[in-house]
């Protein structure tokens, strides 16, 4: 995989597959994107057009689409935007155009409107604050929700 060098953008790369490993957190991601550019620094990764797959030991996979992200590697921050599309394997989805993900502390935040369905329940509203290790999950304002009373039953 070779890539074109610039001296003040960095290195950019197309058709990349990128894993990050952090065991401490029990939580790998796996990168697909048509194109990434490392900062100079090498802090810092900036993709387009990607699939974002999170894998964790206590929950089912996660796949995420979307236009545009960036990954600092020092802070453990990731930044999506633009159409972004998240679905599980046990049948959980959201949409929103941005999210802020803290590795770290394993806390996804939005300030834009989100949707977020189960196999009996969807929920729209504006922002979003998702604690992974509290297994926590919280739509901020403009709350709508809707039951399906069948699947209850």
């Amino acid at each position: 995989m070779l890539g074109d060098l610039l001296p003040e953008e960095g290195l950019k790369l197309k058709d990349i597959h990128y894993t990050q490993d952090d065991a401490a957190h029990g939580l790998k991601w796996v990168l697909d994107a048509e194109e990434v550019t490392l900062t100079g620094d090498n802090e810092s990764l900036v993709f387009r057009d990607f699939l974002l797959q999170l894998e964790s030991k206590d929950r089912p996979p996660v796949r995420l689409r979307g236009n545009k992200g960036d990954f600092n590697r020092a802070t453990g921050v990731m930044e999506l935007w633009g159409d972004l599309d998240a679905r599980s394997d046990d049948g959980f989805s959201f949409k929103t155009d941005h999210l802020l993900f803290n590795q770290k502390t394993g806390i996804i935040t939005t300030e834009s409107a989100v949707e977020v369905a189960g196999p009996f329940f969807s929920v729209e509203g504006q922002g979003l604050f998702v604690d992974l290790n509290q297994k926590e999950l919280k739509v901020i304002s403009n709350v709508t929700t809707r039951v399906d009373e069948k699947a209850l039953l």
